[in-house]
């Protein structure tokens, strides 16, 4: 694709992206481009907050959030959240 037809393809994304949130009553949208190179990425999060006036929480894969561990897994989770956290010094204030 040339840059013209990446551009009006990234309009007609971001245009559904924002009429599907609308219909369903949604408050964030959930971006998948395509391609999912990072310049692409943020061409279409500016489209997006262009066409929308910026009036969603737009979200990408890759969240570093950790899921909820199981019951069984829980310790272990517990065991290398701690080993990956730096040792804080205790400091008291007077």
């Amino acid at each position: 694709m040339d840059e013209f037809e990446r551009a009006m393809h990234r309009k007609d994304m971001a245009d559904l992206y924002i009429r599907t949130e609308d219909r369903f009553g949604h408050e964030a949208i959930f971006l998948h481009p395509n391609p999912s190179r990072e310049e692409e990425t943020l061409r279409m999060i500016d489209e997006v907050r262009e066409q929308s006036d910026n009036r969603y929480f737009l979200m990408l894969q890759g969240d570093a959030t950790s899921s909820i561990p199981n019951g069984g897994d829980r310790s272990d989770w517990l065991k290398s959240r701690r080993k990956s956290r730096p040792k804080r010094k205790n400091v008291y204030c007077t």
